[in-house]
């Protein structure tokens, strides 16, 4: 986000700039000549701006990732295989995964803290090659932690769904 705010100042600055040139060129007179240059600056700005914005989206978390947990993680292949599944292996799968969700939570805690201590320690990641690193693998943690927990979802509901009908099939009422 830094280099962001960045370029959008520095693309100030040089719109400013322009600007300026185009305020020194209506003296003279040359007014055609200063708003095109200033057209075309902006434009070069523009796509600039729009190219990082398509990178860093790339990197940010999507909203739409929210609305998508609980539904169904695996292909359609693999949802037929667990198609015979019972309520209980569903519910061991959702414990394996909880686990895994606490492992990555622990581990992107740990990258955070490596993070921190490059960016509080500059002179230990001169070139911040090391920094980068780890917030690349940061953000793969984060990616698996999402997939993780959209499969503990799942499989809690596909449990919760096998309960119900097999209570309507023999007459009781399910408990969780």
């Amino acid at each position: 986000m830094v280099r962001l705010h960045t370029v959008i100042a520095l693309a100030f600055l040089t719109c400013s700039g322009s600007l300026a040139f185009a305020n020194s060129s209506q003296m003279v007179g040359d007014v055609g000549k200063g708003s095109s240059v200033i057209q075309e600056k902006l434009e070069k700005i523009e796509s600039k701006i729009d190219s990082l914005e398509s990178r860093i989206n790339h990197y940010l978390p999507k909203p739409s990732a929210e609305s998508e947990v609980g539904k169904n993680p695996y292909g359609d292949s693999t949802t037929r295989t667990m198609a015979g599944w019972s309520s209980k292996d569903h519910l061991t799968k959702a414990h394996v995964y909880e686990e895994q969700v606490g492992t990555l939570e622990k581990k992107i805690h740990e990258l955070d803290d490596r993070i921190d201590r490059f960016r509080e320690k500059p002179y230990l990641d001169t070139k911040g090659f090391r920094r980068a690193n780890l917030r690349l693998l940061r953000g793969h943690l984060i990616h698996d932690l999402r997939e993780a927990t959209q499969k503990v979802v799942w499989h809690e509901k596909q449990a919760k769904k096998i309960m119900l009908s097999d209570g309507k099939k023999s007459g009781d009422k399910p408990s969780l």
